[in-house]
């Protein structure tokens, strides 16, 4: 677990921590810039999308991308 500091409309800088479905081995750590978000009761999620592993051909092409993956990933407030 860690923590971020989210910058909220206002202005204010508010701490948060990830807290990871069971599904999941770790919390996603995002990088500083500015990401879609909603506030969800107690905590705000981020959206994030991630892209899977590419399938290769024998001789090295790409067979096919990856698959984007669309996720809000929740914090919640200490």
């Amino acid at each position: 677990m860690f923590d971020i500091l989210v910058r909220m409309p206002d202005g204010n800088g508010v701490k948060m921590q990830c807290h990871v479905p069971p599904i999941w081995a770790e919390c996603f750590k995002p990088t500083p810039g500015v990401y879609q978000a909603k506030i969800d009761k107690h905590d705000v999620r981020l959206f994030f999308q991630t892209q899977g592993r590419p399938e290769y051909n024998k001789d090295g092409t790409i067979k096919k991308p990856g698959k984007v993956k669309e996720l809000w990933v929740k914090f919640s407030f200490e």
